[in-house]
């Protein structure tokens, strides 16, 4: 899936990602268990690191909004 996701533009990229963290929202919001989005959680998270790929900004060592840099 990454992959795919870099051959996307950054427009596109950020328009997914709102578009999967307000579904994520509204999934949490209605009472699913946060063990029940795990694969929408890191689909979510695929599309960040994608985005900040394009952006030229570190992936490497992120956890959390953290870097070992």
């Amino acid at each position: 899936m990454h992959q795919y996701l870099l051959t996307l533009d950054i427009k596109m990229l950020e328009a997914l990602y709102i578009k999967q963290t307000d579904a994520l929202k509204l999934r949490l919001l209605g009472g699913a268990c946060w063990k029940d989005v795990a694969k929408q959680r890191n689909k979510i998270t695929a599309i960040a690191l994608a985005i900040h790929e394009k952006q030229g900004l570190p992936t490497r060592g992120v956890v959390f909004g953290e870097t070992n840099t």
